[in-house]
Formats: C-alpha cells, sequence, structure tokens
C-alpha cells in the first residue's frame, strides 16, 4: 500500500506528465503564436489537470489541487527551459549527432 503522500505526488506528476506534451502539441497546431494564446492555454492546462487530480483526489480540497497543479507546471516550464537551453546550446557546440549526444551526456549526468 502506497502512503498518502506518495499517492498525491504521483496522480500530480501524471496528470503533468499527460497534459504538458498535450500543451505542446497544440502550440505546434496554432494558428497564433501570441504570449496570450499560450498563456491562455496554460490556464486551460492548470483546470484540467485540477479535474484529473479531483477525480482521482476526490478527498483533497480543490484550492489545494490547483495549487498544486500550479507549481507542477511552474516546475516543468523551469526543468523544460533548462532542457531546451542545453539541447540549444549543445546544437551549437556540437558538429556532428555523435557529439551532441556527448554533449549532452556530460551534462545531464555529470
Amino acid at each position: 500500500m502506497i502512503s498518502k503522500t506518495r499517492r498525491d505526488l504521483i496522480t500530480v506528476v501524471l496528470a503533468n506528465l499527460i497534459s504538458v506534451p498535450l500543451l505542446y502539441i497544440a502550440t505546434l497546431f496554432s494558428a497564433s503564436k501570441g504570449f496570450l494564446i499560450v498563456l491562455i492555454m496554460e490556464l486551460i492546462v492548470v483546470i484540467f489537470e485540477a479535474i484529473f487530480i479531483k477525480f482521482i483526489l476526490n478527498n483533497v480540497g480543490f484550492r489545494r489541487i490547483i495549487i498544486y497543479s500550479f507549481f507542477a507546471n511552474a516546475l516543468s516550464a523551469i526543468f523544460g527551459s533548462a532542457i531546451v537551453m542545453i539541447l540549444i546550446f549543445g546544437l551549437l557546440k556540437a558538429k556532428t549527432i555523435g557529439y551532441l549526444l556527448i554533449y549532452l551526456l556530460k551534462e545531464l549526468v555529470f
């Protein structure tokens, strides 16, 4: 039996792993790339996650779930931005895919 806290954390991470890729796919196919559209889509993601989490964790208050979802998305944005920056700098430094893979392994593992 997993603990209540671990179950809550797994649920939040699962909701984030489902919604963030969907946000990026929707952004790619969106006709408008403006900041306002992305912000609205991000708010939709937070609401989706809150509903998803509430469905699974029916004993947790909706206000707390919104806070969980907000922080999960903030962490995704921070880590996602860091990974993108590593990839961009890796592409700038690397001359071939092999060098890029070696660079990424050095940055992410060591």
